[in-house]
């Protein structure tokens, strides 16, 4: 009906339609409901971007997106400078099929409710390392999941020495990432 709108009102092919929405639901995977782990069926959203004048049809970004990467897209297609002060990379680049000048390497995930253990975690384009918080902060467990053998993420592989030089880097990835979005240790799940 919006697109219908859209086209009666002549201005569709001047308009990005974007659709998202927030995380998704367990509907059951891992024996869950709800939606509050960082496990792919909880961390990933929904988002179609729709305008012809630039975006080939059928269109696929298979670079990691995060959330905060959706403002700076649209001021990005808007003409507008993107503020240095904001966190998000544009996407833009991807959606009309051209080379990109950054991509982002990681997501940084954190989840402060108390449903479920506190925890947060760094998710990259094959591995995602999460880490579980008690109520005072301390760390209660953690999961490594190899995204590419495991996309359904049923083994963590966090004991497994083949996993160690993984581990390692992911672990060096998140303090540079937490550094880079400037939270402090007092401002992590559990503080």
């Amino acid at each position: 009906r919006l697109l219908k709108y859209l086209e009666s009102d002549g201005s569709l092919d001047n308009t990005i339609v974007i659709y998202t929405s927030d995380q998704g639901f367990y509907v059951g995977e891992h024996g869950f409901f709800d939606k509050r782990l960082g496990l792919e069926e909880g961390m990933r959203m929904p988002l179609l971007v729709r305008y012809p004048k630039s975006i080939p049809a059928g269109t696929v970004v298979t670079d990691l997106v995060s959330n905060i990467d959706y403002p700076s897209t649209i001021i990005d297609f808007a003409g507008l400078d993107i503020p240095n002060s904001m966190h998000g990379i544009s996407f833009r680049p991807q959606l009309e099929g051209r080379e990109p000048a950054e991509v982002r390497d990681a997501c940084f995930y954190a989840f402060y409710s108390s449903s479920t253990p506190k925890h947060y975690g760094i998710r990259t384009a094959t591995h995602k390392l999460l880490r579980y918080v008690d109520k005072n902060g301390s760390l209660i467990g953690s999961d490594l999941f190899d995204l590419g053998k495991d996309p359904q993420e049923l083994k963590s592989v966090i004991n497994d020495p083949e996993y160690a030089q993984i581990l390692a880097s992911l672990e060096t990835r998140m303090e540079r990432k937490l550094t880079e979005i400037k939270i402090q240790p007092d401002q992590l799940p559990g503080q």
